[in-house]
């Protein structure tokens, strides 16, 4: 494993000194998370509705198509139009979360990253020294777990982290992709024996990656994958977050006032 991880290129960050995000590569052109929000918000009628997702692919054509209509002065305008609907409008939300995934899938030069998934966490959290407890609440402990996950890479290698978390799926994932216990491999079973620390890492997998950014996992255009950076969670959630907490909070306040 470690001749194999010194072969791998070096993680280089698409973001500039200044800027959050990473800029989004269009044709030869880059485009900020801003201005992707915006093309992605004029092509909003081309894409498609929830429940169905919209595959990179997809994003990445509307975004030249919106380039090629609009250009760089016409996204700044549609910018504006998009930055005065109300916070937590379907149209906003979407524009702004799919041009946040796709800062996530270029977040480095020479390789596309998607986000560790619930049953690779959970895999990586089984291998660490992370205590089983009753409470598997992640709320306020995005460091601490984050830590345990990086531990359990470490300690397995992010491949055997990888090819575990498909197990984990078919034994704790939605019911058309769970996997009857006689068909489990012998290798989720000599690597993850005990059922009670399986349940509990996925568990607390699953709270982590609803309440936190999780690491990056990077795919190198040449070949081999590593653990990426953990990035800012997505400014337009953090404030529908921070305008819903508020409104809850007004009630309260009145009463103590």
């Amino acid at each position: 494993m470690n001749a194999i991880a010194t072969a791998l290129p070096a993680l280089v960050e698409r973001r500039r000194a200044d800027e959050l995000f990473p800029r989004i590569p269009v044709g030869s052109v880059e485009l900020t998370r801003e201005l992707a929000a915006a093309a992605l918000f004029a092509e909003r009628h081309s894409l498609p509705e929830l429940p169905q997702l919209a595959c990179d692919w997809e994003l990445e054509a509307a975004l030249q198509r919106a380039l090629d209509v609009y250009g760089l002065a016409g996204l700044e305008e549609l910018l504006r139009d998009l930055e005065r609907l109300p916070l937590g409008a379907p149209a906003a939300q979407d524009a702004w979360g799919r041009a946040y995934s796709l800062c996530l899938l270029f977040w480095y030069k020479g390789a596309l990253c998607e986000r560790l998934r619930q049953g690779e966490m959970a895999a990586a959290l089984y291998a660490s020294d992370l205590t089983v407890s009753r409470s598997t609440s992640a709320h306020g402990r995005a460091p601490e777990i984050n830590a345990y996950v990086a531990d359990g890479v470490r300690r397995l290698g992010l491949g055997v982290v990888l090819d575990l978390g498909a197990d984990v799926v078919g034994e704790f994932g939605s019911p058309s992709r769970r996997v009857p216990s006689t068909s489990w491999r012998p290798v989720y079973r000599d690597m993850m024996p005990d059922r009670r620390r399986r349940k509990f890492c996925r568990d607390v997998a699953v709270n982590h990656s609803w309440s936190a950014p999780v690491p990056l996992v990077a795919w190198f255009d040449e070949c081999g994958c590593a653990l990426g950076a953990i990035p800012p969670e997505c400014p337009y959630d953090a404030a529908c977050m921070a305008a819903i907490r508020s409104r809850s909070l007004a009630p309260a306040m009145e009463l103590t006032a």
